[in-house]
Parts: structure tokens; sequence; C-alpha cells
């Protein structure tokens, strides 16, 4: 039996929104960018999001964020600390498509 594969956080957020990933360098200007702190249970539950960066200009964007992040869940489950809270910034283009900045293949 093969030991069990340990999926990050970011790459778990990739596999659920396969066709929301926006492929190759972002435009010089991205439509918005979202900053989200969340917070998970031991079991990888959604807890809370705290919007910490919103843009003004497109609140649809942040809405959507929330939206995948509650969709995504159960996360991965930070089980041995008994939960967790991470941040991380959503960088939207116009077509609604994202690159998560940690995993970002960078800007044109």
């Amino acid at each position: 039996m093969r030991p069990r594969q340990r999926r990050s956080r970011k790459s778990y957020i990739y596999a659920s929104y396969p066709d929301r990933i926006y492929k190759g360098k972002l435009p010089p200007l991205v439509h918005a960018i979202v900053v989200a702190e969340v917070v998970v249970d031991g079991a990888g539950g959604v807890k809370h999001i705290n919007m910490i960066r919103v843009p003004t200009h497109a609140p649809d964007v942040t809405a959507s964020v929330q939206k995948m992040i509650h969709a995504a869940s159960p996360l991965p489950a930070p089980s041995r600390m008994g939960g967790a809270t991470f941040t991380e910034i959503w960088l939207v283009d116009k077509s609604g498509r994202f690159q998560l900045d940690a995993l970002t293949e960078g800007q044109r």
C-alpha cells in the first residue's frame, strides 16, 4: 500500500477549480487582487473568512473568491494542530480566472 500523499491548500484549490485557473503569465495589470485570511478547523472545514483586501471596483470578485473557498471545503486538514489560520492572495483576471500568489506564473 502506498503512503497517502499530502496535498497543500494551494494545490487543493487549483485541483478544485481547474477550469478557473489562469494558464501562463498574467497580464501586466490584473483585474482584482483579493487577500483572504481563512480559519479552518481540525477537519479542514472553513470556519471563517476575513477579507483583508478587497477590490472596491469589483465586489463580484470578492463574493466569487469567498464562494470558491467555502465550496472547496473541507480543505486539507491541519489535524495535528486542531485548526489553523492562513492567508492567501488571489490574483484575478477580467475573465474571472485566477492564480494564487504562491503559485503564480508571474506577469507579462
